[in-house]
């Protein structure tokens, strides 16, 4: 009975008024030509060559960019050795180079010899750095040679670098033990402690920008660590616990 009555009253409704949806605007032309579309699906060009680590050491120096702080007070260290000899402290620049090869010489680090046909050389290059007292006047201008470890080839130049480090928690600790007990405390500063650790692959570097010797194949084959190796710290800490673990260390003395 209640069918013939809602179909009666829907006869009576007013007419939906639908408004009709208008077409969107066609995008704006412009006089620039858009940038054609990369095709992601191609592999891209790669940066450095895997089978020459020379190509990519020199890729990699040549993309070096140094970087000027602006809280130095005798301006930004010189980044490479060219800029060291042009600047206006070339003297003393040269001096602490001299002292830095002869050091170097004087321990044994290296050996010139032939570059062998099959091996690889690693690159060196130089840090410099003006090392200021506390009133901001200058101590002294060292120069550090050092080896440019990201040439080395895992498994042929190196292989374990894990070495243990200091933590903060055992400086209190001593300290802590030390005032407790009245024990006086002595800091020792190692002058180029990694160039003492003693090298158990056969490596050859580069000789360094200023100081070559011989022919063109000509390089260094290390008898000794320098800095930037990845290995340096573990040998370093190796060549240090024999010596402090030696029986003869005054710390193993036992009194009766």
């Amino acid at each position: 009975m209640q069918l013939p009555l809602v179909l009666h009253c829907l006869g009576h409704l007013p007419e939906l008024q639908i408004p009709l949806l208008q077409p969107p605007l066609p995008p704006r032309r412009s006089s620039c030509n858009p940038a054609p579309r990369r095709a992601y699906w191609l592999p891209g060009k790669p940066l450095l060559n895997p089978h020459n680590e020379q190509d990519d050491a020199n890729h990699a120096d040549a993309e070096f960019q140094p970087v000027e702080f602006t809280n130095s007070v005798f301006g930004p260290d010189p980044h490479n050795y060219k800029s060291a000899m042009n600047a206006l402290d070339t003297d003393r620049w040269r001096e602490a180079c001299n002292t830095e090869i002869s050091t170097l010489i004087a321990n044994g680090t290296w050996e010139l010899v032939e570059l062998p046909q099959d091996a690889k050389v690693v690159q060196s290059g130089w840090v410099f750095k003006v090392k200021l007292n506390p009133d901001n006047t200058v101590e002294r201008y060292r120069s550090k040679l050092v080896a440019k470890g990201y040439s080395q080839r895992p498994g042929y130049d190196y292989t374990e670098v894990f070495a243990p480090t200091f933590q903060p928690a055992s400086l209190r600790l001593i300290t802590a033990l030390a005032a407790k007990e009245g024990f006086k405390m002595h800091s020792v500063d190692i002058s180029s402690a990694f160039t003492y650790g003693e090298l158990d692959e056969v490596i050859y570097i580069k000789q360094p920008e200023g100081y070559y010797q011989g022919g063109p194949n000509v390089v260094y084959k290390l008898h000794k660590l320098l800095y930037g190796l990845k290995q340096s710290a573990r040998q370093w800490n190796k060549k240090l616990h024999s010596v402090l673990d030696h029986p003869f260390f005054p710390s193993n003395y036992h009194h009766g």
